[in-house]
């Protein structure tokens, strides 16, 4: 009895499905960044818009893509605040803003409950996810035969 290998031909098929593999995650990576971007800025709350504007992917690797607000204040929008905080002047004598009735030494910021829209944003866009990523599966199966 003899044995033959056709290992040469798998090896060959296989370096095939690389190439097609690699653009289509790619693509799906980036649709579902945007998909994502989007559903967090329709979740987010809006007091002056900022939070929201600030809401953007980066790359973060091959076909690997992070999502997250960018001010300084969104974890403790999102998370909350579980114990007061005492905010106090850096480069002056006081606080003031606008509607101010006049300066002051320090603000007591009360803790509060965190609003979690990140995570609300994945959860409303999960089915819109999965979609994304059935479609780029089938697109390289269908171009492997």
């Amino acid at each position: 009895m003899k044995l033959t290998s056709n290992a040469d031909a798998i090896a060959a098929r296989v370096a095939g499905w690389s190439q097609a593999i690699g653009p289509e995650l790619a693509k799906a990576t980036l649709e579902c960044a945007t998909t994502l971007v989007a559903a967090a800025k329709r979740e987010a709350p809006v007091k002056s818009g900022r939070l929201r504007r600030s809401i953007t992917y980066q790359v973060g690797g091959e076909a690997r893509y992070i999502v997250s607000p960018n001010v300084p204040y969104a974890t403790a929008v999102h998370e909350g605040i579980t114990d007061p905080v005492i905010i106090r002047p850096t480069t002056k004598k006081a606080l003031f803003w606008k509607g101010a009735l006049h300066p002051v030494k320090s603000v007591k910021q009360k803790a509060r409950k965190g609003n979690p829209f990140m995570r609300r944003a994945l959860d409303t866009s999960r089915a819109q996810l999965d979609a994304i990523a059935a479609r780029a599966g089938a697109r390289i199966v269908t171009r492997q035969g």
